[in-house]
């Protein structure tokens, strides 16, 4: 399991690094071409392509200057929570 949470800390920090930069595409090969984007009060963005141009609208309107995922475990599975 060692390996596995090296391996989500390194994605985690390559999502972080590109979400920083405003790469829309770097961002959203993160996600599965059937992904599903939640944000607070919005509707889900449903799909990889719909990810990316959803952020690069975001893009147009924000900077990211800051973006780091906390986890937590609960029986061996990471989980994604916000930091406290």
């Amino acid at each position: 399991m060692a390996g596995a949470g090296a391996a989500i800390a390194a994605a985690s920090r390559s999502l972080d690094r590109a979400l920083i930069d405003g790469d829309p595409g770097q961002v959203a090969g993160h996600f599965t071409i059937d992904a599903v984007l939640g944000e607070s009060g919005l509707d889900d963005v449903m799909g990889r392509e719909a990810i990316r141009g959803f952020l690069e609208q975001g893009n147009r309107v924000r900077t990211v200057t800051h973006h780091e995922i906390h986890r937590i475990v609960v029986s061996d599975l990471p989980l994604l929570e916000p930091p406290p």
